[in-house]
Formats: C-alpha cells, structure tokens, sequence
C-alpha cells in the first residue's frame, strides 16, 4: 500500500514532527482556554523564516550542481566537432550521461533497499565535492581554454579530448543521479517549495553552461583573455561557495541535519527467526524494489506516463534534430577552420532550449495546478506534433541544404530552417520545464519520498535513454542516404 509524503497532510489529520505517527484530530480533546491559532506556513512550518529563507535557497543551489557539467561537455564537443567537420560527438554525449546515470540510479534503488540508514550525507558530500573535482579535470576542455591549444596538432589533440570527454560525461551521470537522488528526496521533504526550488536550479545548471558557450562564441578576440579568466573563477570559486553554504545549512539547522540520518528498518531483517544470506536479501530487495516501483506506476499512471513520454520526446528531438544540418565546417586551401555559422546556430539553440526550460520550471509557482489528465494530454500531443514536425523539416532538410553557401536560394532556406529550430527550441523547452516540475510534484504529493525519488529517476532516465537512442538511430540512417 502506497504511503503518502509525510509533509502533505489532509486536514482531519495531524502527523507528527518525525512523520511517523498518524493521529485522528477530532480523538483529541483541546481546552479552548489554551487553544491558539495555527500559523499555516508557505514553506515548511518546523522551521523559522529565516530557515525556511536559507535551505530554500539551498536548494536551488543544489539543483544549479545537477547537471551543469552536461553541457560544458557538450560545448567542448562543439568546438572539436567544427573543427574536424564531424559533430556526431555531440549527439552522442547525452546517451552517455543517461546510461550511466540510470545505471547508477538502478544501484541507489537496490541500496536504499539493503540498508536500514541510507548514507545521505556521505552521498551530499560525494557529489559535490565530485562534481566540483570534477571541474578541475574539466578545465582544460571548457571551450575557451581549448583555444589555447590551437597550437599543437590538432587530430591528436581532438582525439584525446573526445576520449576524455565520454569519460567525463560517464562519470557526470553518475554524480548527477547522486545529487538527483539525494537533493531531491530532501527537498520535498522539506516542502513542496523546496522541491520546485530544486527543479527550477535543475533547468538553471544546464542554462548557465549553455551562456558561457554562447558568450564564448559571440566574444572577440581581444576579449577572449578577460573573458578566460572570468569564467574561471566563476565556475572554480561558485561552487565551493555552494559546498561551504551547504555544510553550514547542515550544521546550524537541526531540523535540515536529521534529514540526513533518518534510519528505516527493513522489512526482511529475518525470516522465520532466520536471517538470510547476502544473496537471498540481494534478491529479496531486488524483487521488493521493482514491486513497490511497480504499485507506484501503477497507482499514479497518468503522472508517471506523462513523465515518460516528456522525457522520450525531449531526448529524441534535442539536440541531433534540432541541430541535424549538413553546413559543418569551411575548408581554404585544403585546411579546414571553424564554420561560425554552424557553431552559433548549435550553442543558439542550445541556449534557447535550456532558457526556457528554466522558465517552464518557474512557471510552476504559479497557483495554477493541471490536472493529471490534461498533464497527460499535453505530454501526448506535444510528443506527436513536435516528433513529426521537427522530424520531417529536419530530415528534409538534409537533402536540401548542401555545403555550398553562396548559393542565395540555399542561404536563404538555411536561415529559415535555423529559424524554426529556434521556435521549436522556445516550445520544447518551456513545456519540458513545465510538464516535468509539475508530474514529480504530483508523484511526490501521493508517496514516500524516497519511493517518489526512485520511480521518478527511473522514468527520466528509461524515457532519455529510449529517446537518445532513437535519435541516433534516426540520424545514423538518414546520413547514410
């Protein structure tokens, strides 16, 4: 039976500080001498304002850590894809975060499982003391650093660096479903609020990478040195400013601290008296997990499906479609350079995808709340119209558009195209922003959190990876003819 969040509680009831204890409120007896008037909070109503204030702030931060690595990878991509008139690295990297972020996620399930005291908090500090190592090893592959390599022979340095960055985008999704995994249960245990705030810095990582790309591209020459060192410091100073806001948040908020040590007794610890072996509880969680995630799909089907299928078309159109024409790279004298076109039009949609994602997710603050089935209405014709148009332009596209640009005909019909990638961008990422924020809500209103967490990451990931693949597939074919 399906248990529901402990922060969202029906009017006859009173649950109790640790969410554990169920009472019927006309049971209890209340001298009207002493009875005072309950102050009904916006954010959660254990903590003060000033603490509400603080840990939601946190939380956005938190959100900001997600996945703010996946497109600076993808903007290295980017620049060595222009350089060899190959971009097809790009399309691939998504597939490589969401393989590996599902995989992990499949690891969290099990865990959350086995153990009765799940480690959030080394799981806090394991992905964000990761994720911000994780710029250091990232810095020699941010865009405008690579340009100092210009230098040295660049099909080695291109190889070495498409390597380092698959790499890096395995090891992205992994620390990204930690965060995802963590930061997310904690957030809407503390309140619905928290939870949008952390939805909304999701959309904004992804959003602030994809400004530095765009910023990079558009900067000139002469400011290319100012602008090397203000992202530096940006992306290297910000964070720790994140990882030392979030130690203090943990140290001086005691009801923020006990949500990192909540210890939750298994229900197999022995059977008949007899505690089983490492293997059999292995498959007894195993079999337990799938079978709780099973009720939950079940029970909140229109929620989840409308994730899934958000999640599948998103993942299928952005970025190979939207971004799927043949003008790569510009060749004089047998020496092929960058065709800046090209790259503005990849990093300009980029941009306006992930802006308007962000959007979406702060329109979810608005007091208005669909319901489960015009989510799902929604999701289904945002899927069908948007899978078939961006489909058949872009895959028309191809056999139109060729790598001479002085034909005006051709420029022409290239800005045109360009253009409705961008309005296609505007409308995939507002409604994804939208959909998404508003169908974790609603799973996280109807279950515990940590069963809300886990089908959630499933959905995203099953629904990015068939999406993902589809694209690549689609792609793969349609290059060949």
């Amino acid at each position: 039976m399906l248990q529901p969040s402990t922060y969202y509680s029906d009017s006859n009831y009173i649950y109790s500080t640790d969410g554990l204890q169920l009472t019927n409120a006309s049971e209890i007896s209340i001298d009207s001498s002493i009875q005072r008037p309950i102050k009904h909070s916006f954010l959660n109503p254990d903590l003060s304002k000033k603490h509400n204030t603080l840990t939601f702030i946190l939380c956005f931060l938190l959100g900001v850590c997600y996945n703010f690595h996946g497109n600076i990878t993808a903007g290295a991509s980017i620049e060595i894809g222009t350089k060899l008139g190959e971009v097809s690295l790009f399309y691939y990297l998504p597939n490589l975060f969401y393989l590996s972020n599902g995989t992990t996620i499949a690891f969290l399930v099990l865990l959350s499982f086995v153990t009765p005291k799940y480690p959030y908090f080394s799981f806090s500090c394991i992905s964000l003391i990761g994720q911000y190592v994780l710029t250091f090893v990232m810095i020699p592959l941010f865009p405008p650093v690579m340009k100092l390599f210009n230098h040295l022979d660049q099909n080695t340095m291109h190889t070495v660096q498409s390597i380092a960055i698959s790499v890096l985008s395995l090891i992205n999704g992994c620390l990204s479903a930690i965060n995802f995994s963590t930061f997310i249960y904690i957030s809407s245990t503390l309140s619905p609020q928290h939870l949008i705030a952390y939805m909304v810095g999701s959309s904004g990582g992804p959003f602030l990478a994809s400004l530095i790309n765009l910023i990079d591209t558009t900067s000139t020459e002469s400011n290319k040195w100012v602008y090397l060192i203000i992202v530096c410091v940006g992306v290297l100073i910000a964070p720790l400013i994140i990882i030392v806001y979030f130690f203090f948040c943990y140290k001086t908020i005691p009801h923020f601290h006990s949500l990192f040590h909540i210890t939750e007794e298994t229900s197999f610890l022995s059977i008949n008296n007899r505690i089983p072996s490492r293997l059999r509880r292995l498959f007894l969680s195993t079999k337990a997990s799938l079978l709780e995630i099973k009720n939950v799909v079940v029970t909140l089907k229109y929620s989840a499906l409308s994730l899934l299928l958000v999640s599948i078309c998103s993942s299928y159109i952005y970025p190979g479609i939207l971004n799927n024409f043949s003008v790569t790279t510009v060749t004089y004298d047998g020496r092929v350079v960058d065709n800046p076109h090209y790259t503005y039009h990849l990093n300009l949609v980029t941009f306006v995808f992930t802006a308007f994602d962000l959007i979406g997710s702060i329109l979810t603050f608005l007091p208005i709340e669909p319901s489960k089935k015009s989510l799902l209405g929604s999701s289904i014709t945002r899927l069908t119209i948007f899978t078939l148009f961006c489909s058949v332009i872009n895959i028309g596209n191809l056999f139109v558009i060729n790598d001479n640009e002085n034909d005006p005909l051709v420029q022409s019909t290239g800005y045109f195209f360009g253009f409705i990638n961008i309005v296609c961008a505007l409308l995939l990422g507002i409604t994804q922003g939208y959909l998404v924020t508003h169908s974790i809500l609603k799973i996280s209103k109807h279950v515990e959190e940590k069963v809300g967490t886990n089908v959630t990451l499933i959905i995203i990931s099953l629904g990015s990876i068939i999406g993902t693949t589809i694209q690549i597939m689609v792609l793969s074919i349609c290059s060949a003819l």
